[in-house]
């Protein structure tokens, strides 16, 4: 998980929410297979109590009916052709009839719950069929989600996630970005020299005169789709004299930058002419880490260069003994050593 920030010493470096959660955030099976359900277990069909009281109902019925109607036109042809007396009918014939309902009653409850038992012999066939499929079912899915849990599986796929997100990212920072002319925006002389040794000696995409907003970014650099702004701060400004990036001035800078999905990078002007190629490697260290989506730690070249914030007291000394009268000659020397 990438969760280093640095704002309290330089080299300054803040990583925004997005890469914190690209690496560090574990791919859930519904990303990689939306349309793939859990497979849900067949039900197997029971005889229930109703079902029983049903059947004992209908055969219950089945010979009341048989000895009303039997009997009724039992009745009814011995009185009308045989002129026998309902008294002498029913002495004769009524228990028979009863008999016979009664067995009829019983006989179709016995076929009931016969027709009942080869009904759930045909159901439990089909249910164990369907049980053999859903284990199949159930064992490819549990395959699956072993596989998107797997260590080789979420590696690759937040690879994949992350170089989607990133060039979404870098889309949207460039949609906003104002690319201006070299002259447009007076650059300092440090920033001149790192722009160039940039160019030089590492395979960034740098960009010089640039406007975000109402900012402008010192440099931009671009690789993999990681967009950072790399500034390099002064202690006081040529001109006027006046202390500037000291204590916290510049954090409402950042916050604006983190919250448009920029990587922060802050070196001091002294980090970068002191320590040129050390500024390059922990970039490059940098840009690393979020192409691999691995954890940030300082390293030795950052420990190396590693510098408290100045105060505005301190920002105010250096000013007044006018400390970078040097930078144009140290300069001067830099390139003849690089260029």
């Amino acid at each position: 998980m990438i969760n280093f920030n640095n704002n309290n010493t330089y080299p300054i470096v803040i990583f925004p929410d997005y890469i914190k959660q690209a690496s560090s955030s574990k791919v859930k099976f519904e990303e990689v297979y939306p349309n793939v359900k859990r497979p849900s277990a067949p039900n197997r069909k029971t005889i229930g109590d109703d079902k029983e009281l049903k059947i004992i109902v209908r055969g219950i019925g089945c010979g009341f009916f048989f000895f009303a109607g039997i009997g009724f036109i039992c009745l009814l042809i011995t009185d009308i052709f045989f002129d026998i007396k309902p008294e002498t009918w029913k002495s004769y014939w009524f228990p028979t009839i009863l008999t016979i309902s009664i067995l009829f009653g019983i006989l179709t409850i016995f076929v009931g719950f016969k027709g009942n038992d080869i009904e759930m012999k045909k159901s439990e066939v089909e249910y164990q069929k369907k049980y053999s499929i859903y284990l199949e079912n159930l064992k490819k899915y549990n395959d699956l989600v072993s596989n998107v849990n797997s260590e080789k599986f979420q590696y690759r796929e937040r690879h994949n996630r992350k170089t989607k997100i990133f060039e979404n990212i870098r889309k949207q920072i460039f949609y906003n970005l104002e690319i201006l002319e070299d002259n447009a925006i007076k650059k300092g002389i440090s920033e001149e020299f790192f722009h160039r040794y940039l160019l030089k000696y590492s395979d960034i995409k740098v960009y010089k005169s640039i406007k975000y907003s109402y900012y402008y970014p010192d440099l931009i650099l671009v690789k993999s789709n990681v967009v950072i702004v790399l500034e390099i701060d002064e202690p006081y400004t040529n001109d006027t004299k006046e202390p500037i990036h000291f204590d916290n001035t510049d954090k409402n800078r950042d916050d604006y930058f983190i919250s448009k999905n920029f990587i922060v990078i802050r070196f001091t002007e002294e980090q970068i002419l002191n320590y040129t190629e050390e500024c390059l490697e922990i970039i490059n260290e940098i840009i690393e880490c979020c192409i691999n989506l691995k954890s940030y730690s300082k390293s030795y070249s950052f420990t190396k260069i590693e510098t408290p914030k100045l105060s505005y007291q301190e920002a105010f000394d250096l000013a007044y003994n006018d400390s970078r009268k040097s930078v144009p000659d140290k300069i001067k020397r830099l390139e003849k050593k690089y260029f």
